[in-house]
């Protein structure tokens, strides 16, 4: 299901966030992925080189200030595409030997998104007709990550699917579960129509299920609320959902390192105007 590539050639270039940016460095092919993360601290008036590789920090002489840490963080990491929808990735970030983040995020026009649903292509039971190239059908949800960061992040307990028919929408419950994976599909019925949807889903490294037990029917069953296609975007084929605005942006194809760099030390050159004062400025007469 997954490659073993370990840089894709859609995600090499330099991403940029509202408090970020991101390269997904390599130094080599005998050397191991490193992430590099710059921060935009103090309200973006200052580019904080807070995780990058050791040959990184020789080659680039680094700020030193009181206010970030005089040393970067080395967090190393390891993507993989996904073979059946090539859109859609994991990210596993490696903090240590016992800490570790899975981040499953989706590339849609040069924009990487976190809050993403896949189609699942399968056969409608009842006609064996396939639903294809049309929002219809079970959309299989992800674990949505708190972004690409420096720090580990707590596992989510809880993931929503959804199922479109037509105007209808039913979302979905799926919780974390220690239980083995079973590809077996459960079900639910409405106005005499029943819907199969898949019983496991594994997000992040993690099994989630929307039925108690053995049970083959979904739990807590909610009634359809109208399909609402504002806040969503579908690529071109039908196989990626998302929400939202997109996560990182891709502003260079290409992982230019000495670009980045350079661009924090011009931005860091820059002064800050000094705030107004506290109290209205009035000309003194002195006599």
């Amino acid at each position: 299901m997954w490659s073993q590539e370990k840089i894709p050639l859609s995600l090499q270039g330099v991403w940029e966030a509202k408090d970020r940016f991101v390269v997904f460095y390599q130094q080599d092919e005998a050397s191991k992925p490193e992430i590099i993360i710059v921060l935009k601290d103090f309200y973006g008036w200052y580019y904080d080189r807070a995780c990058e590789p050791e040959n990184l920090s020789k080659e680039f002489k680094k700020s030193i200030n009181c206010a970030t840490p005089p040393k970067s963080e080395h967090v190393f990491y390891d993507v993989k595409q996904s073979t059946q929808n090539p859109q859609t990735y994991l990210l596993e970030i490696e903090y240590s030997k016992s800490q570790k983040n899975y981040v499953p995020f989706c590339v849609i026009d040069e924009n990487l998104y976190l809050q993403f649903w896949t189609k699942v292509q399968e056969q409608n039971l009842e006609n064996e007709e396939l639903i294809q190239k049309t929002k219809n059908g079970f959309w299989q949800g992800n674990v949505i990550s708190q972004g690409i960061t420096i720090c580990p992040q707590e596992t989510q307990e809880k993931l929503i699917s959804f199922y479109i028919d037509e105007n209808n929408l039913f979302k979905i419950n799926y919780w974390i579960c220690d239980m083995d994976f079973d590809s077996n599909k459960t079900s639910f019925n409405f106005q005499n129509k029943e819907y199969y949807v898949s019983k496991h889903i594994i997000s992040a490294n993690n099994i989630y299920t929307c039925a108690a037990g053995r049970r083959r029917f979904v739990r807590n069953m909610q009634k359809p609320v109208e399909v609402d296609l504002e806040d969503l975007l579908f690529n071109e084929d039908f196989t990626i959902c998302v929400k939202g605005e997109p996560y990182l942006k891709r502003i260079l194809d290409k992982s230019d390192v000495e670009y980045l760099m350079n661009l924090v030390n011009k931005e860091n050159s820059k002064k800050r105007p000094n705030p107004p004062p506290l109290f209205p400025v009035k000309d003194l007469v002195i006599d």
